[in-house]
């Protein structure tokens, strides 16, 4: 098994989160008028602001995806844990599947909070 500490493992996510804010930033595309629809499109001064709006909104579906894979496998993992016939296996199913609910509640008010503060921010 990998021995990593805590200090360790919060840097090895930091500099992974950097890696992808930054290829994120220089791949994103602005957004041009489109007269098929009548979208005016954005003026050049808040052309950077969209790009960090996208990329943000791009890393927020990837990580309820992931979030989402997660829990699922959480909850198929303890409920598999829960058929067992030994009691403790049943006792650390059922402790999993309580912290997978409450994880599955965290991530979609995760989401909620971060939508909501995409419409104040894109209102600016």
């Amino acid at each position: 098994m990998w021995k990593f500490g805590f200090k360790r493992a919060i840097l090895v996510v930091l500099v992974l989160a950097t890696l992808v804010g930054i290829v994120g930033i220089a791949f994103a595309e602005d957004l041009e008028p489109d007269p098929e629809t009548g979208d005016p499109g954005l003026p050049a001064d808040k052309k950077g602001f969209q790009k960090i709006i996208t990329l943000a909104q791009k890393v927020l579906n990837f990580l309820m995806a992931a979030g989402g894979i997660w829990v699922v496998g959480s909850l198929a993992l303890n409920g598999w844990r829960l058929a067992s016939p030994s009691p403790r296996t049943r006792m650390e199913g059922m402790e999993g599947l309580k912290f997978a609910l409450i994880g599955a509640f965290i991530t979609f008010g995760a989401y909620v909070i971060a939508t909501w503060l995409r419409g104040l921010v894109v209102g600016l």
